[in-house]
């Protein structure tokens, strides 16, 4: 029996031809679509913030969300975004504050006053 003193000396492992399977990443979670709007419901939205422990809004009856949070930003870092359906208020859904967020953390050119 030799004995195999050299790595260039020993015999080869054969190599599969198969080619192996390539892993790729999963798809990203799609955003679920907001739900229906009924046209029967009024919806408009309010800046809100907190103040000193106190919960305030601007009271203004703003059509888009960048025109609810332009009219925030001035009061700190502590704002948000509502929406009120029928005088009741409500959180955003997934998709609006997806909106809120991009224009809050630099995704869209602000108007400063």
């Amino acid at each position: 029996m030799r004995a195999w003193a050299w790595k260039n000396d020993r015999p080869r492992k054969r190599l599969s031809k198969r080619k192996r399977p390539t892993r790729t990443a999963p798809p990203p979670p799609t955003v679920p679509p907001p739900p229906p709007i009924d046209p029967n419901i009024r919806v408009h939205f309010e800046a809100a913030w907190n103040d000193s422990y106190h919960f305030r809004r601007c009271g203004h009856e703003h059509k888009t969300l960048l025109e609810a949070a332009e009219c925030a930003l001035p009061h700190g870092c502590g704002w948000y975004v509502i929406a009120v359906e029928n005088d009741a208020p409500r959180e955003l859904h997934e998709a609006e504050n997806e909106i809120v967020n991009r224009y809050r953390f630099g995704g869209a050119t602000r108007n400063f006053r």
